[in-house]
Order: C-alpha cells, then structure tokens, then sequence
C-alpha cells in the first residue's frame, strides 16, 4: 500500500497543455489551493468515474480535484506520448521539473476505475503522484526531445 508522504523540497515533474488561464513559470511559486477542478470538459463516462474515485478516497490523501499531478523522472516519456496522443490535438506540451513541499501520494493512473487505486500494491506502469501544497517551478522544457533523462 503506498501512504500519503509529507515532502520537502522533492524533485517531480508536471506535464500541461498550457492554456491562457493555466500558465505556470519559470521560478513561479504556486499552491494546490488554486485548483478546483469539476472535470465538466471531459465526457460523461470520466464524469462519473471521478466521481467514484472522490467518493471512496481515504480523506487523509489528495483529492483528484483539488491535486496538482506529477511524475517521477522515470515517467516523464510515459506522461508526455500520453498527453501527445490522447489530450494534446495538436497544442503544445510543456514539461516543468518542480520542486514540491506538502503532501504526495503515488499512485498507478492504470487503476483509476479499480478499488486498488487508492490502495496500490503492483508493480507501475504509469506511476502518477497527487500533490497537495506549494510548488515551484525549476525549470520549463518545451519538448520531450529537448528533456535531460
């Protein structure tokens, strides 16, 4: 089972589509208490999964819609193609190395509609964490090409 851990300077990464109302920068310091997310843009099917996924969260852990989601270095490559391939369209990708100081629970994005999400024991595929607290921002890579692994 992996725990909620409280961090302190830890390095992660956050992959966005950066839009004019979410734009993170460089040295920027920011908090999870800005983000509210209703997932109303996604299709009814997500709607209702995030919903469940709210509902049988241990409170003790980030929620979904309150979270900042990161990766690990490992997992940056994984998240970015996911990102090109599903949610991107054609817009542009940033990577942003961060530094985390709060609450981080790692989890596997694969066990998202399973009871185990919130209780994860098997092996990653595709370790996905959620944050809670303040962030900054080390650095801003434009590609996954451009990225230092």
């Amino acid at each position: 089972m992996s725990n909620p851990k409280t961090v302190e300077e830890y390095i992660a990464y956050h992959i966005y589509i950066p839009t004019p109302e979410y734009k993170l920068d460089k040295w920027g310091v920011y908090h999870t208490n800005t983000i509210n997310r209703d997932f109303s843009n996604c299709c009814l099917e997500k709607q209702k999964a995030e919903y469940v996924a709210e509902s049988k969260r241990d409170k003790q852990l980030p929620s979904r819609k309150t979270c900042l989601f990161v990766c690990d270095l490992p997992n940056v490559r994984y998240w970015y193609n996911y990102f090109e391939k599903h949610i991107a369209k054609g817009r542009t990708i940033l990577i942003c190395r961060l530094k985390l100081t709060g609450l981080l629970f790692w989890t596997y994005a694969s066990y998202f509609t399973m009871e185990t999400y919130w209780n994860p024991d098997l092996p990653p595929v595709e370790k996905e964490g959620l944050f809670d607290g303040e962030y900054e921002v080390e650095e801003v890579y434009n590609s996954v090409d451009g990225f230092p692994q």
